[in-house]
Protein backbone atom coordinates (compact mmCIF):
# COMPACT_ATOMS: atom_id res chain seq x y z
CA UNK A 1 0.00 0.00 0.00
CA UNK A 2 1.47 3.33 -0.93
CA UNK A 3 2.65 5.22 2.02
CA UNK A 4 0.22 8.01 3.03
CA UNK A 5 3.20 10.25 4.71
CA UNK A 6 4.80 10.55 0.96
CA UNK A 7 1.58 12.28 -1.06
CA UNK A 8 1.59 14.40 2.34
CA UNK A 9 5.34 15.67 2.49
CA UNK A 10 5.14 16.23 -1.37
CA UNK A 11 1.74 17.97 -1.11
CA UNK A 12 1.57 21.96 -1.89
CA UNK A 13 -1.16 22.20 1.40
CA UNK A 14 1.26 21.63 3.71
CA UNK A 15 4.52 22.43 1.77
CA UNK A 16 5.44 25.18 4.43
CA UNK A 17 5.50 23.49 7.44
CA UNK A 18 6.91 20.77 6.39
CA UNK A 19 9.93 22.20 4.98
CA UNK A 20 13.03 24.40 6.83
CA UNK A 21 11.53 27.02 4.89
CA UNK A 22 8.49 27.35 6.95
CA UNK A 23 10.55 27.43 10.05
CA UNK A 24 12.94 29.74 9.17
CA UNK A 25 9.90 31.80 8.47
CA UNK A 26 8.17 31.11 11.66
CA UNK A 27 11.06 31.93 13.50
CA UNK A 28 11.47 35.19 11.85
CA UNK A 29 8.02 36.66 12.58
CA UNK A 30 9.49 34.88 16.47
CA UNK A 31 11.96 37.30 16.30
CA UNK A 32 9.54 40.56 14.90
CA UNK A 33 6.89 39.91 16.95
CA UNK A 34 7.80 37.40 20.33
CA UNK A 35 4.14 36.27 21.70
CA UNK A 36 3.12 32.74 22.14
CA UNK A 37 1.10 32.29 18.77
CA UNK A 38 4.14 32.86 17.23
CA UNK A 39 6.46 30.48 19.29
CA UNK A 40 3.63 28.07 18.52
CA UNK A 41 4.10 28.69 14.80
CA UNK A 42 7.73 28.61 15.25
CA UNK A 43 7.57 24.53 16.95
CA UNK A 44 5.28 23.47 15.03
CA UNK A 45 7.49 24.10 11.92
CA UNK A 46 10.08 22.61 13.81
CA UNK A 47 8.50 19.97 14.79
CA UNK A 48 7.37 19.10 10.89
CA UNK A 49 10.99 18.96 9.98
CA UNK A 50 12.42 16.77 12.62
CA UNK A 51 9.32 14.16 12.36
CA UNK A 52 10.23 13.51 8.24
CA UNK A 53 13.76 13.45 9.01
CA UNK A 54 14.25 11.14 11.49
CA UNK A 55 12.71 7.34 11.30
CA UNK A 56 9.74 7.55 13.57
CA UNK A 57 7.16 4.78 13.11
CA UNK A 58 4.12 5.80 10.36
CA UNK A 59 1.73 6.52 12.50
CA UNK A 60 3.97 9.07 14.68
CA UNK A 61 4.93 10.32 11.34
CA UNK A 62 1.50 10.88 10.68
CA UNK A 63 0.30 12.49 13.93
CA UNK A 64 3.53 14.78 14.13
CA UNK A 65 2.50 16.34 10.23
CA UNK A 66 -0.97 16.90 11.03
CA UNK A 67 0.27 18.48 14.06
CA UNK A 68 2.79 20.39 12.33
CA UNK A 69 0.08 21.53 9.47
CA UNK A 70 -2.61 22.95 12.07
CA UNK A 71 0.05 25.84 11.74
CA UNK A 72 -2.32 26.62 9.01
CA UNK A 73 -4.82 27.19 11.81
CA UNK A 74 -2.84 29.94 13.21
CA UNK A 75 -2.44 32.03 9.74
CA UNK A 76 -4.84 34.69 10.32
CA UNK A 77 -3.67 35.41 13.94
CA UNK A 78 -0.47 35.40 12.64
CA UNK A 79 -0.93 38.06 9.97
CA UNK A 80 -3.16 40.16 12.24
CA UNK A 81 -0.88 40.31 14.83
CA UNK A 82 2.36 40.86 12.60
CA UNK A 83 0.58 43.57 10.76
CA UNK A 84 0.72 47.21 13.16
CA UNK A 85 -2.19 48.62 14.03
CA UNK A 86 -3.41 51.64 12.17
CA UNK A 87 -3.19 54.60 14.06
CA UNK A 88 -7.04 56.27 14.69
CA UNK A 89 -7.75 59.06 13.35
CA UNK A 90 -7.82 61.88 15.76
CA UNK A 91 -11.26 64.11 16.18
CA UNK A 92 -11.00 67.21 15.92
CA UNK A 93 -12.87 70.90 16.51
CA UNK A 94 -13.03 73.00 13.90
CA UNK A 95 -14.03 76.75 13.92
CA UNK A 96 -16.95 77.78 12.25
CA UNK A 97 -16.71 81.18 10.28
CA UNK A 98 -20.35 82.99 10.21
CA UNK A 99 -19.41 86.41 8.76
CA UNK A 100 -21.37 86.15 5.85
CA UNK A 101 -24.44 85.04 7.45
CA UNK A 102 -24.37 87.28 10.35
CA UNK A 103 -26.00 90.32 9.44
CA UNK A 104 -29.13 88.23 8.09
CA UNK A 105 -29.19 86.36 11.58
CA UNK A 106 -28.87 89.29 13.75
CA UNK A 107 -31.91 91.08 12.22
CA UNK A 108 -34.31 88.22 12.54
CA UNK A 109 -34.64 88.63 16.20
CA UNK A 110 -34.34 84.88 16.33
CA UNK A 111 -32.93 82.99 19.57
CA UNK A 112 -29.92 81.44 17.66
CA UNK A 113 -28.60 78.50 18.59
CA UNK A 114 -25.13 77.95 16.42
CA UNK A 115 -22.56 75.62 16.98
CA UNK A 116 -19.16 77.55 16.70
CA UNK A 117 -16.77 73.97 15.76
CA UNK A 118 -17.56 71.63 13.74
CA UNK A 119 -16.29 67.98 16.04
CA UNK A 120 -15.25 65.54 13.27
CA UNK A 121 -12.18 63.22 12.55
CA UNK A 122 -9.86 64.39 10.42
CA UNK A 123 -5.84 63.85 9.88
CA UNK A 124 -3.12 65.08 11.19
CA UNK A 125 -2.28 66.23 7.55
CA UNK A 126 -5.20 68.30 6.64
CA UNK A 127 -4.80 71.63 7.43
CA UNK A 128 -8.42 72.76 7.87
CA UNK A 129 -8.11 76.26 9.62
CA UNK A 130 -12.23 77.35 9.70
CA UNK A 131 -15.45 75.77 7.77
CA UNK A 132 -17.66 78.58 6.72
CA UNK A 133 -21.61 78.58 7.14
CA UNK A 134 -23.42 79.87 4.10
CA UNK A 135 -27.66 79.97 3.84
CA UNK A 136 -30.04 82.69 5.46
CA UNK A 137 -33.62 83.53 6.70
CA UNK A 138 -36.42 80.89 5.90
CA UNK A 139 -38.85 82.62 3.67
CA UNK A 140 -41.39 79.90 4.13
CA UNK A 141 -42.16 80.30 8.65
CA UNK A 142 -39.66 82.11 10.82
CA UNK A 143 -35.93 80.21 11.30
CA UNK A 144 -33.14 80.42 9.60
CA UNK A 145 -31.06 77.18 7.73
CA UNK A 146 -27.20 76.62 7.11
CA UNK A 147 -25.18 74.63 5.64
CA UNK A 148 -21.28 74.77 6.90
CA UNK A 149 -18.84 73.57 4.45
CA UNK A 150 -15.63 74.53 2.85
CA UNK A 151 -15.17 78.00 2.13
CA UNK A 152 -15.61 77.41 -1.71
CA UNK A 153 -18.66 75.27 -0.97
CA UNK A 154 -22.06 76.33 -2.42
CA UNK A 155 -24.63 74.38 -0.53
CA UNK A 156 -23.28 70.64 -2.02
CA UNK A 157 -23.62 67.63 -0.24
CA UNK A 158 -20.28 66.52 -1.33
CA UNK A 159 -18.66 69.71 0.20
CA UNK A 160 -21.13 70.47 3.39
CA UNK A 161 -20.43 68.73 6.50
CA UNK A 162 -22.71 69.68 9.01
CA UNK A 163 -25.82 72.09 8.96
CA UNK A 164 -28.28 73.62 11.82
CA UNK A 165 -31.48 75.36 11.29
CA UNK A 166 -34.37 76.76 13.58
CA UNK A 167 -37.86 76.60 12.39
CA UNK A 168 -40.79 78.37 14.43
CA UNK A 169 -43.16 75.50 15.99
CA UNK A 170 -46.50 76.19 14.20
CA UNK A 171 -49.95 74.93 14.73
CA UNK A 172 -50.39 71.35 13.34
CA UNK A 173 -46.47 70.27 13.49
CA UNK A 174 -46.26 66.79 14.68
CA UNK A 175 -43.74 65.96 17.79
CA UNK A 176 -40.02 65.22 17.07
CA UNK A 177 -40.46 61.41 17.51
CA UNK A 178 -42.90 61.55 15.06
CA UNK A 179 -41.31 63.76 12.62
CA UNK A 180 -37.67 61.76 12.50
CA UNK A 181 -39.21 58.02 13.20
CA UNK A 182 -36.84 55.22 13.55
CA UNK A 183 -36.79 52.73 10.28
CA UNK A 184 -38.71 50.01 10.01
CA UNK A 185 -36.76 46.69 10.79
CA UNK A 186 -36.66 45.24 6.79
CA UNK A 187 -35.65 48.49 6.16
CA UNK A 188 -32.58 48.29 8.15
CA UNK A 189 -31.56 44.85 6.70
CA UNK A 190 -31.49 46.67 3.55
CA UNK A 191 -29.37 50.02 3.99
CA UNK A 192 -26.42 50.67 6.24
CA UNK A 193 -27.10 53.11 9.43
CA UNK A 194 -26.09 54.07 12.25
CA UNK A 195 -25.15 51.36 14.73
CA UNK A 196 -26.36 54.23 17.54
CA UNK A 197 -30.13 54.34 17.83
CA UNK A 198 -32.62 57.13 17.43
CA UNK A 199 -33.11 58.25 21.48
CA UNK A 200 -33.57 60.92 23.71
CA UNK A 201 -30.65 62.35 25.15
CA UNK A 202 -29.65 65.29 27.35
CA UNK A 203 -27.83 68.34 26.60
CA UNK A 204 -25.47 70.01 28.49
CA UNK A 205 -27.70 72.25 30.02
CA UNK A 206 -30.13 69.77 31.03
CA UNK A 207 -32.57 70.57 27.97
CA UNK A 208 -33.84 66.89 26.56
CA UNK A 209 -33.28 66.76 22.56
CA UNK A 210 -33.94 63.65 20.33
CA UNK A 211 -30.60 62.13 18.59
CA UNK A 212 -31.15 60.99 15.09
CA UNK A 213 -28.49 58.54 13.88
CA UNK A 214 -27.21 58.79 10.05
CA UNK A 215 -28.50 56.38 7.03
CA UNK A 216 -26.17 56.09 4.18
CA UNK A 217 -28.14 56.34 1.16
CA UNK A 218 -26.99 57.62 -2.44
CA UNK A 219 -23.85 59.34 -0.04
CA UNK A 220 -23.85 60.16 3.53
CA UNK A 221 -26.31 60.99 6.07
CA UNK A 222 -26.37 62.84 8.25
CA UNK A 223 -26.76 62.50 11.97
CA UNK A 224 -28.73 64.61 14.24
CA UNK A 225 -29.74 66.41 17.61
CA UNK A 226 -33.22 68.06 17.43
CA UNK A 227 -34.62 69.90 20.66
CA UNK A 228 -37.58 72.08 21.19
CA UNK A 229 -36.94 75.25 23.22
CA UNK A 230 -39.30 78.72 23.29
CA UNK A 231 -41.45 78.19 20.31
CA UNK A 232 -38.93 77.06 17.91
CA UNK A 233 -37.56 73.48 16.88
CA UNK A 234 -33.59 73.58 16.36
CA UNK A 235 -31.49 70.77 14.70
CA UNK A 236 -27.79 70.53 14.63
CA UNK A 237 -26.55 68.04 11.99
CA UNK A 238 -23.35 66.57 10.88
CA UNK A 239 -22.69 64.21 8.14
CA UNK A 240 -22.16 60.72 9.41
CA UNK A 241 -21.39 62.07 12.62
CA UNK A 242 -21.46 60.41 16.16
CA UNK A 243 -23.50 61.02 18.99
CA UNK A 244 -20.50 62.07 21.22
CA UNK A 245 -19.49 64.29 18.20
CA UNK A 246 -22.52 65.96 18.36
CA UNK A 247 -23.00 66.96 21.95
CA UNK A 248 -19.37 69.03 22.13
CA UNK A 249 -20.84 70.77 19.29
CA UNK A 250 -23.78 71.58 21.25
CA UNK A 251 -21.85 72.15 24.23
CA UNK A 252 -20.08 75.40 22.10
CA UNK A 253 -23.51 77.06 20.44
CA UNK A 254 -24.00 80.46 21.36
Amino acid sequence: MKNPLLFLSKSSAVSLPLSSTGCVASFGLLLQHPCPIHVAAFLLSGVSVVAVSIRLKPWLKLIAVLLAASIFLLLPGMEAHAVPATPSVPVRQIPIDYKLVAPQLRQSGIPLHLPKVVVYPLPAEVNRASYVAKGGISLDSPGYSLQIGHRDCNGANSCTIARTSATAILSGMGSIESEYPSLAPEVNATVQVSPEPNQWVQLPNGQPAYFVGWVLGASMGYSQLVWDENGYRYAIELKGGEKAWLLQMVNTTF
